[in-house]
């Protein structure tokens, strides 16, 4: 344990003093004089990452074009390319997952730095849809997922999650005027209200608020970000219900607090600005749980794991969650695994994660995350 630790400070230390070098990434100048020095010839630029430059490469002897991930100063990224390329056969056929690594050299052009070329297979662009179950690393107004939900809004656990999820931050925020009992009991009976009405036959689905009201809170909220017809109309049914009940309601003031009822009946403005705040916030929740990454971003080491039930109509999420965990198992353990760090080969399509530098070494403990089961 003791050693788990000091390896683990040692790595923090080293990525510490990555952050704190204005430089993390190599510029163009910096780029320049290493492809010259290795005879690498420019092809296109690739992508970049905080501490890193990916750049296609073409050989000027041999004619062969590579990836090449060059960075500066870095020597817990180095390392971690080098393990895999020197341990690939170890993984057996989970070792698909990882980029073919070829050659890591490294290149001194006189600025005093430590430059390593890692030169790896040339990948593709993952599908959107693949994209879609890992967490984002794109700004949220950048991010489609129309294709997932038309499968995910099909499974009710995903949607009683959603709705139980948005009015329980609606009650703690109204708990401290409202009776925490009849709070309680309003979320079940809401959830259960709602999922009836979104399974309903005959139910439209629509990208358009179904309401002012509705259009204003969703305006105000990370709802906005919304863009499938199914997720919209979810939202607007929550919303319509959570009005029935707060605002709209005849006998709504029997909810409060005691205490509270004789002001609030004096002052109805001042209780509805306040609900129609909450309910903002609440919506911005919903678009948070409705971002769920089904594969972890740290998959072994974090205490979250991905619902299997909700993901079991996703059949991709189980092949990457158990690949996933057993590189963990065999002594890679995964990190940083995000939209933006995954690829797939051009032959036979397979995922590759792209990005290792938060990868770790070691022996992984017994894996937290539950591998999603077969059906």
């Amino acid at each position: 344990m003791a050693g788990e630790g000091k390896r683990l400070m040692k790595l923090l230390i080293e990525n510490w003093r990555g952050y704190l070098n204005e430089d993390k990434a190599p510029g163009e100048a910096q780029i320049k004089a290493v492809l010259e020095k290795m005879g690498l010839i420019y092809s296109q630029w690739l992508g970049s990452g905080y501490f890193g430059a990916v750049i296609e490469v073409e050989d000027s002897e041999t004619g062969e074009r590579n990836a090449a991930k060059i960075v500066a100063d870095q020597p817990a990224e180095e390392r971690i390319y080098r393990y895999v390329m020197n341990n690939r056969n170890k993984f057996g056929e989970y070792a698909k997952y990882l980029p073919e690594v070829y050659s890591i050299d490294r290149v001194d052009i006189g600025d005093g730095k430590r430059y390593a070329v890692i030169q790896m297979e040339l990948l593709q662009p993952a599908p959107e849809a693949l994209k879609r179950v890992f967490a984002s690393a794109d700004p949220p107004e950048d991010t489609d997922y129309s294709v997932r939900d038309r499968t995910l809004f099909k499974n009710p656990k995903f949607v009683v999650r959603l709705i139980r999820e948005t009015a329980e931050d609606l009650e703690r925020s109204l708990g401290t005027i409202y009776d925490y009992r009849k709070l309680e009991l309003w979320v079940k009976e809401a959830t259960r209200r709602i999922a009836t009405k979104f399974f309903s036959v005959g139910i439209k689905m629509s990208m358009q608020p179904t309401s002012p009201q509705n259009a204003l809170i969703i305006n105000n909220s990370d709802a906005s970000y919304l863009k499938s017809k199914e997720s919209m109309t979810l939202i607007n049914l929550i919303l319509e219900d959570f009005e029935d009940v707060f605002l709209n309601a005849k006998d709504r003031l029997k909810m409060l607090q005691a205490g509270n009822r004789p002001f609030y009946q004096k002052n109805p403005a001042t209780l509805d600005n306040f609900i129609k705040n909450r309910m903002e916030s609440a919506a911005s929740v919903f678009y948070e749980s409705y971002q769920l990454e089904f594969v972890p971003t740290y998959p072994v080491s974090n205490k979250w794991r991905p619902d299997a039930e909700e993901s079991e109509d996703l059949p991709e999420v189980e092949s990457i969650t158990n690949a996933l965990m057993k590189l963990g198992e065999l002594g890679l353990i995964p990190g940083d695994i995000h939209s933006g760090n995954i690829m797939i080969r051009p032959t036979g399509k397979d995922i590759v994660f792209v990005d290792l530098g938060l990868f770790k070494i070691g022996k992984a403990k017994k894996p937290i995350a539950k591998k999603v089961k077969t059906k």
